[in-house]
């Protein structure tokens, strides 16, 4: 096995074991991440907020490694950290008027449960787009399409799925090049499914039915996670990843 195919197994363990797709999406059924511990990619000031992680982000359906991501990209693991713009604490939440004052911000465990809640809340919205959801958790709905908000999106990302192929024993390096294909199903509507790609400009495009059946067609050398599973008004509902290898770019073309 090639380092890249042990990294697209480990993703799909890591996150949702038994959850590397062999059919298509309806044939899986999302289920929340339930990882006891953050990966040991993340560096101490980062692993000393595991256990609050863990538990903030499990009450919210998200992937403990997500939030560990957030954070690393947003204070590096400061918890008295604030922004310019006013952001404060590990995962840089606005006090706005219906949240804790500055000061409850910046104990860790009163913003990582905010934290959470909010980006859980930014991923609903966004219906589906991840990164769309990052970017708007990073710089707010009215910045969510412009370049430095996406750009920090990616850095997220990255950073995320570093930690994934850590926890497996693979290198981080090993994530190199990644574009991700994103499913969302919710309100029991039909999958909606993006391309992902970062770089100076980071994109998120839908991706047309042909570039998808040849996809569907390659599963076996692409890797599935669930990043984010919750209930909406019409039951479960889940973000999935796939990690795409670099030999299959050609197939993506202009999605």
């Amino acid at each position: 096995m090639t380092t890249a195919s042990a990294f697209l197994l480990a993703v799909a363990m890591a996150l949702h074991p038994g959850a590397v797709a062999t059919g298509s999406p309806s044939e899986r059924s999302p289920a929340p991440p339930s990882a006891q511990s953050i990966s040991p990619y993340w560096p101490p000031l980062i692993q000393r907020w595991g256990p609050l992680i863990v538990t903030y982000a499990q009450a919210q359906g998200l992937d403990p490694d997500l939030v560990a991501a957030v954070i690393q990209v947003e204070s590096a693991g400061y918890s008295l950290v604030t922004s310019p713009m006013g952001a404060v604490g590990l995962m840089q939440v606005m006090p706005l008027a219906n949240r804790p004052p500055v000061s409850q911000l910046y104990q860790p465990e009163v913003n990582i449960r905010w934290g959470t809640r909010i980006l859980a809340d930014m991923l609903r919205q966004a219906d589906g787009d991840l990164l769309t959801g990052l970017a708007a958790y990073i710089g707010g709905w009215n910045r969510a399409g412009n370049r430095m908000p996406r750009r920090q999106a990616t850095f997220v990302l990255d950073a995320y799925l570093r930690a994934v192929a850590v926890r497996q024993g693979l290198p981080a390096e090993s994530t190199e090049d990644w574009v991700l294909l994103v499913e969302s199903q919710a309100n029991g509507r039909k999958p909606h499914f993006y391309i992902v790609e970062p770089g100076y400009q980071p994109t998120s495009r839908k991706v047309k039915a042909d570039v998808l059946d040849n996809l569907w067609a390659d599963l076996d050398r692409a890797t599935s996670a669930v990043v984010f599973a919750y209930q909406d008004g019409a039951g479960a509902a889940a973000i999935t990843i796939w990690v795409i290898q670099p030999a299959l770019r050609p197939t993506l073309g202009e999605v």
